[in-house]
């Protein structure tokens, strides 16, 4: 894998993750409601989910029961679920598009030592300026370190992720 690729992922690591989180919510609310949907359309017709009774001016089937009959005979799909399986059709792309990135970046946070993984997360991750990281890593660890080694470290840090990725 190429050091810009590498370099992409990890910016867009927390983005992803949470989008992630999403899709998946979105996936799982759609498939409850579609076999919901699939397994009573009747009652789903009728409980004013979709609108299935237009009463015609002239001919056609003017009887609401008949009409839902009618079409669950014929095995009529009506359009908020078609409009739902492509919401969750496109999530699914979503989320097969975005989901390799975090369990890549989450791969390579393991490989790392703690104060690594610390460093990255907050330098790169959450891109916060170096001389926050700097209080930061007093705070944390109660030692002063200048801004030069730590870049030091993200540097050494960063070579470590690219060797995982390669």
């Amino acid at each position: 894998m190429l050091r810009e690729t590498v370099d992409t992922m990890l910016a867009h690591y927390r983005e992803y993750v949470g989008r992630c989180g999403h899709l998946e919510g979105i996936i799982s609310h759609g498939e409850r409601q579609l076999k919901r949907f699939h397994a009573d359309p009747a009652d789903e017709m009728v409980g004013g989910s979709c609108s299935v009774v237009k009463f015609p001016a002239k001919s056609g089937i003017s009887d609401p029961t008949s009409r839902i009959g009618l079409m669950l005979a014929s095995n009529f799909t009506p359009a908020t679920i078609k409009d739902m399986e492509a919401e969750i059709s496109s999530a699914k792309a979503e989320l097969d598009e975005k989901l390799p990135t975090v369990v890549f970046v989450d791969a390579w946070l393991k490989g790392l030592s703690e104060k690594e993984r610390w460093l990255i997360e907050s330098q790169i991750l959450d891109g916060n300026v170096w001389s926050l990281v700097a209080a930061q890593h007093y705070v944390r660890y109660g030692a002063k370190i200048s801004v030069k080694t730590l870049k030091r470290l993200k540097y050494k840090t960063l070579e470590k992720i690219y060797f995982f990725a390669s």
